[in-house]
């Protein structure tokens, strides 16, 4: 994704986590063509990535206009 980000001009600035970010499967019905997602809660991040990521988004939100989440 950073490498897309990094090809279309978009500036990115990440705190990383080693979890999951995302769990999902995506079943899909040969048959009849129809797609189920099951998404499950992903583990919410630890309080060292939380502390990161409060840390940069002060550092940034002083020197920015706007903000994508």
């Amino acid at each position: 994704m950073v490498s897309f980000l990094r090809e279309v001009g978009i500036d990115s600035d990440m705190v990383w986590s080693n979890q999951a970010t995302r769990i999902c499967a995506t079943l899909v019905d040969e048959t009849t063509g129809s797609i189920t997602e099951l998404v499950e809660e992903a583990p919410p991040p630890t309080h060292d990535e939380w502390s990161a990521f409060d840390e940069k988004l002060d550092l940034l939100l002083g020197s920015s206009d706007l903000m994508v989440s």
